[in-house]
């Protein structure tokens, strides 16, 4: 796939534009495809690197925020995403088990009520961008407020994320798993 945007190189951009992909590169470990990409837009890079930070580093454990973002990528059929949180989400915890089920069809069984409290969340988030009643009175007795506006804003931001990803046809880093087989 020829990317539709195709990404900024790597060094040599505008001082503003490096400064925020050499920090980006710092935080990820490497410079990658996503911020490349958004650098063709330095105002949108600019207000997203910030965004970014608190979202992914806030009061969710690791291993929480990775079920939301990856059953937000698989939702949101986005496969640059689903491969780049593969490989977070086992860093943060997350089984092969877990991450095969997270692009299942949700199982009260096969998960704890916690875990399964936030894969319904996503759902009902991405479908119907609100969370309902019970599944909210369900996340509240384990979560505080800023920790619930907080799961919302993830969610959020990687469906717009997806968005961007999917529509610029974003390719995968090489070594990046997609999608597991078989696909829906």
């Amino acid at each position: 796939m020829v990317p539709r945007i195709g990404p900024v190189q790597p060094t040599g951009n505008r001082p503003d534009i490096q400064k925020l992909l050499d920090l980006s590169a710092e935080a990820t470990g490497e410079m990658l495809n996503v911020f490349l990409t958004l650098a063709k837009n330095p105002e949108v890079l600019r207000l997203f690197t910030p965004l970014a930070g608190p979202v992914t580093t806030g009061r969710l454990s690791p291993r929480q925020r990775e079920l939301l973002i990856l059953r937000t990528a698989w939702l949101c059929w986005c496969d640059y995403e689903w491969g780049q949180h593969v490989r977070i989400g086992a860093a943060a915890g997350l089984t092969d088990g877990d991450i095969i089920r997270v692009a299942d069809e949700l199982d009260s069984q096969a998960w704890s009520p916690l875990d399964y409290a936030l894969l319904q969340a996503t759902d009902e988030l991405v479908e119907n961008h609100r969370v309902t009643r019970p599944t909210w009175d369900t996340l509240a007795q384990h979560f505080d407020d800023a920790t619930l506006i907080e799961l919302v804003m993830v969610v959020g931001n990687y469906v717009a994320l997806a968005g961007v990803l999917n529509s610029a046809e974003v390719e995968r880093e090489p070594g990046v798993p997609g999608f597991p087989s078989p696909v829906r």
